[in-house]
């Protein structure tokens, strides 16, 4: 039997929760480096003071490549923590790298059963790729309902039994398509399945589907429970990260002929253009590690359905850019913010939590934001050794493929000098 969203960790920690360590094999059946969950921990009986916030998203949400202390959701805790003394706070990143709508969906079950005061959200990203989307490696077809009785049924000891069934009978796990032996593969390399997915294609239009209709699930149920949720759309490196694969489809131009273009009206300072060239070239891309602008319009037709905030992380990160087109300026890869930028999604968060009164009750501290902002950068808990184990993941990471051709040497780890 695959354990429940929570567990407590150890005997030393018997009166807290934290996120259960085996639950990713739930939703990565085929792959045997599965990646880890957040160790945020909050109490199984919650206290009468108490302010508990869940974070819900992929890689960036966690705080990738860096350790949790740089996330946006520690940054957010630490301010709420300086400003409200008498709460007790309670920020839990459920953030997993290489998961999409599917593992939000399922994990929301057992969120709302922890009586949360709020709902954080940063996700599409990995819609494509994720475990169990339409293009994974790790894949059981296009059938939402099917994919989500699936997993509603891991969560029976009969799990095994079923799963075999299911395999005889549908076929769903094909061994051909299993990947077992890692080797040096990146796990963002491993989840490539159904490898191209040009736009406007079925299986494009599959994956926004799956998107929309596992986020509706999702946000009805927190509605039903009256649970407040604040949604964030996506951010991503713009400028500085070339399309992955571009294809020629007879009906739209290359992915790498817009970009060049993007970058010739760069040049010239027709930065409007640019950044309009650069967002379209994204979009052709037919390797989907970024979200198409289709999710974005997806998070705000929901937004608008279910009356909620939504925190624009891409203005403000174009804002914030030279020129107003992100790149790696905030960026350390295609899509993961740099220290910088994890603060500055905390902050657009904290702002729109304020905005939409959506507070801790006690009383406030005397400390003015900026003197809390003051104190939080001077007591930042993040060490050199911290950084650099940071820096080795994002040069792991795209000194790989897809960074780099299928079969290529990482150089960027073979010419690293410590």
């Amino acid at each position: 039997m695959i354990s429940n969203t929570f567990a407590p960790a150890s005997e030393y920690h018997s009166d807290k929760y934290f996120a259960n360590p085996d639950l990713p094999r739930k939703y990565f059946f085929n792959i045997k480096a599965t990646p880890s969950v957040v160790p945020d921990g909050f109490d199984i009986e919650k206290k009468s003071n108490a302010f508990r916030i869940f974070v819900l998203g992929e890689s960036s949400a966690a705080g990738w490549p860096y350790v949790p202390n740089a996330s946006f959701s520690r940054h957010i805790k630490r301010k709420l923590e300086l400003l409200y003394p008498e709460n007790t706070i309670e920020v839990i990143n459920l953030g997993i790298s290489a998961i999409n709508s599917y593992t939000i969906r399922d994990i929301a079950y057992g969120v709302v059963e922890m009586q949360p005061d709020l709902i954080l959200i940063y996700t599409g990203h990995n819609e494509y790729y994720g475990a169990l989307g339409v293009g994974s490696s790790v894949n059981m077809g296009y059938s939402r309902g099917l994919v989500n009785l699936y997993l509603n049924l891991r969560n029976y000891r009969t799990t095994q039994f079923l799963q075999n069934v299911i395999s005889g009978i549908l076929g769903i796990f094909n061994s051909a398509g299993l990947k077992t032996n890692d080797g040096n593969e990146t796990l963002m390399s491993r989840m490539i399945g159904e490898s191209l997915i040009p736009i406007n294609s079925d299986m494009f239009n599959n994956g926004i589907d799956q998107f929309s209709g596992n986020m509706n699930d999702i946000l009805k149920m927190f509605k039903d429970r009256n649970i407040p949720v604040i949604i964030g759309n996506l951010t991503f490196n713009a400028k500085d990260q070339k399309p992955f694969v571009s294809v020629k489809d007879g009906k739209n131009p290359s992915a790498d002929d817009v970009y060049l273009n993007a970058q010739k009206e760069y040049e010239n300072g027709n930065y409007v253009k640019a950044r309009e060239l650069f967002a379209r070239a994204k979009d052709l891309d037919a390797l989907r590690f970024r979200a198409p602008q289709h999710i974005n319009d997806a998070i705000y037709k929901l937004a608008k359905e279910y009356n909620l905030p939504v925190v624009n992380i891409d203005s403000l990160f174009q804002a914030k850019s030279p020129n107003g087109i992100v790149g790696s300026n905030l960026m350390v890869d295609h899509l993961h913010p740099n220290f910088a930028g994890y603060r500055m999604m905390g902050d657009a968060y904290f702002d729109k939590m304020q905005e939409v009164n959506l507070l801790p009750n006690g009383s406030k501290s005397a400390l003015s934001e900026s003197k809390a902002d003051s104190i939080l950068e001077l007591n930042f808990p993040f060490t050199r050794l911290d950084s650099t184990v940071a820096e080795m993941k994002v040069m792991l990471l795209t000194g790989n493929y897809p960074f780099v051709p299928k079969g290529s040497l990482n150089y960027k780890v073979l010419n690293f000098k410590p």
